[in-house]
């Protein structure tokens, strides 16, 4: 006796649905999957351009902040009770700040305040920026580096840099932050 043709379709049949079945859930992850990929890429490119203004906003600021710090400085002198307030101001304002001082010739570093229990290089080259900041401050202008960690005992820094008068290399004021606080 031969098999007839409906047996054949009978028994083929849940297999002939579990195969369509496959594809059309292939098909559906595949359409899910792209789309969820360009969604996360556009989320991922809008996060990053609103991180960055802000960013740059928050480096405006401090630029701004700092340079007149640094103004005070050169206006009424290092031991003014104003540039101590205003420094001090500074440093309370930022929690992850470290410390704010100035940056001689020779790249020796006078921290003109600084965290409780915090010990700060003593010079531009111990703070491990000396190589990111050295065209800022041969140029007189601001910048930000992040040094090493291996310079700050394991930790991120970021070590600001604004000239007491901008486009003059001679007068130079330092800002050490931690990021994370």
């Amino acid at each position: 006796m031969s098999p007839s043709p409906r047996s054949f379709l009978t028994r083929a049949a849940p297999v002939l649905v579990w195969i369509g079945g496959m594809v059309c859930t292939s098909a559906l992850w595949w359409t899910t999957d792209t789309q969820q990929d360009r969604r996360v890429r556009r989320d991922t490119q809008a996060d990053t351009a609103q991180i960055h203004r802000s960013l740059n906003d928050a480096f405006g600021d401090w630029t701004k902040l700092i340079g007149a710090s640094a103004e005070k400085v050169r206006t009424d002198g290092e031991g003014s009770e104003i540039v101590k307030e205003d420094v001090g101001g500074f440093l309370r304002n930022r929690p992850g700040t470290l410390g704010i001082g100035r940056i001689g010739p020779d790249g020796t570093v006078r921290w003109l305040e600084s965290s409780p229990r915090t010990a700060l290089p003593a010079t531009l080259g111990d703070s491990g920026v000396s190589a990111d900041l050295g065209p800022a401050l041969e140029a007189g202008a601001p910048a930000l580096a992040r040094a090493p960690r291996s310079s700050w005992d394991g930790k991120w820094v970021l070590v600001g840099y604004s000239p007491l008068r901008p486009g003059d290399g001679a007068g130079r004021w330092s800002s050490a932050s931690r990021p994370t606080e």
